[in-house]
């Protein structure tokens, strides 16, 4: 399903036909409903989409890998997954090591000039708390 931006003459039909209107959502919510195995997490359908996507739009398989369908993909906006492969961008995969009033400096020791810094994580961000005992907080609520 392509983004549509719909036009004055085609809002006025809904209010003075329901049936349009009912019929575009029927539309919208069978064409989502099918795509319920993209969004289940781990699936090979949505693994083999994601890749399918991203090969498509930006050319870069290694943007493909261990990628997730999540709403960072599917909600920013039209033609949000190609800006990676704009002119002005460039990916970088290194640690930084400083923020400069220029720019940053990655481990290596390479400046980045730049006008904005966008930082991306993939690893797992979650804390298994401790409590006053051996035992994780998640086990002892099971407790």
């Amino acid at each position: 399903m392509e983004y549509h931006t719909y036009i004055d003459k085609e809002k006025e039909k809904f209010p003075d036909e329901p049936s349009t209107l009912l019929k575009l959502r029927k539309n919208k919510e069978e064409f989502m409903d099918g795509l319920f195995s993209l969004f289940t997490k781990g699936s090979v359908a949505q693994q083999a989409y994601v890749e399918e996507q991203i090969i498509e739009k930006i050319g870069n398989k290694e943007l493909a890998r261990n990628r997730l369908l999540s709403l960072n993909w599917a909600v920013p906006g039209v033609n949000y997954p190609e800006s990676p492969t704009l002119p002005n961008v460039t990916i970088v995969y290194r640690e930084i090591k400083e923020i400069t009033p220029q720019g940053c400096l990655t481990a290596n020791g390479r400046p980045w000039p730049l006008d904005v810094l966008i930082c991306a994580t993939s690893f797992d961000t979650t804390c298994n708390r401790q409590g006053h005992r051996p035992l994780a907080l998640q086990q002892s609520a099971l407790h």
